[in-house]
């Protein structure tokens, strides 16, 4: 028996595709010969929920106080500014030195995001701290919850080098989407040289 569904718009017309494959898995799990129409009556209860929204409320930096120069450089190796700045772009670079260590400046650029966002500490559920070269082997997220005094929030670390501050902030999403956080710190820092 065929049926014909008016959809009004292509995001509507997504959202019920995504739907339906959503449900086609449900629906298999369940009962494993779901009739279509109820795969379609599910896709549509599925698609009729509006995804909760998220945004960035709040931004904060902190950089190591030692900048190395090309010149700087050239002095230890046999290479010159121009040669670098040519090829890479880069004239500065930031060194942590003399004790700094990155939790020290995740600790920094958190407070200043949580202060742009009107946030207190104790109001972070989830803490998502993405960084390749963590101070400690078993992870840092721990230490920046403490160090920010967000005893309400669960911590962990992501490593995905380069990609995981994206990966933080669409993890991020998920939590948020799916029910089980409201306010999460995303933090992403590298100390690849000290």
């Amino acid at each position: 028996q065929a049926r014909t569904h008016r959809i009004p718009n292509m995001q509507q017309a997504i959202q019920l595709q995504q739907a339906i494959s959503q449900a086609a898995v449900v629906g298999r799990v369940g009962r494993p010969r779901a009739s279509i129409s109820r795969v379609v009556r599910c896709a549509a209860q599925i698609a009729s929920r509006s995804l909760t929204p998220c945004k960035i409320t709040g931004v904060g930096s902190a950089l190591p106080k030692l900048i190395v120069s090309n010149d700087d450089l050239a002095k230890l190796v046999d290479t010159n500014d121009e040669w670098i700045a040519s090829r890479t772009g880069i004239r500065n670079r930031r060194v942590l030195a003399n004790g700094e260590t990155l939790g020290e400046l995740a600790v920094k650029a958190s407070k200043a995001a949580l202060e742009m966002a009107g946030v207190q500490a104790d109001q972070i559920d989830l803490i998502l701290f993405a960084t390749s070269s963590p101070d400690d082997l078993f992870g840092a997220a721990g230490q920046l919850q403490a160090g920010i005094g967000a005893k309400n929030a669960c911590a962990f670390d992501l490593t995905a080098a380069c990609s995981g501050f994206v990966l933080g902030l669409i993890t991020a999403t998920q939590y948020i989407r799916a029910g089980s956080a409201k306010r999460i710190l995303v933090v992403g820092g590298g100390a690849l040289s000290r």
